[in-house]
């Protein structure tokens, strides 16, 4: 089955924040021409998913995938970046 974008960051966001959730939003507030404030996103409580020694290691083998690996056209100078290896169903829902 195919997922949208929005879900696989979401899959994958809790291993740069240290394998803390993170609940994606796109609207941070909402206000009337006038300025009086309709809507403001208060965020949502971050929980622990996964210990931090194991989203340490898993961060590690992904940047390797960037460093030398089949990744390496996604390497950002000046930034670590990770990546994942592998796709499916002969790249019908590659990213």
């Amino acid at each position: 089955k195919e997922t949208s974008l929005l879900r696989m960051t979401t899959a994958y966001a809790h291993m740069p924040s240290y394998g803390y959730s993170v609940v994606p939003y796109g609207i941070v507030s909402i206000r009337t021409p006038k300025g009086k404030k309709l809507f403001t996103y208060e965020g949502t409580p971050a929980r622990k998913l996964i210990a931090g020694d194991i989203v340490e290691m898993m961060n590690y083998m992904m940047m390797g995938v960037v460093r030398g690996g089949t990744a390496t056209k996604a390497a950002l100078p000046g930034r670590d970046a990770a990546g994942k290896t592998g796709t499916s169903q002969n790249f019908k829902d590659a990213w």
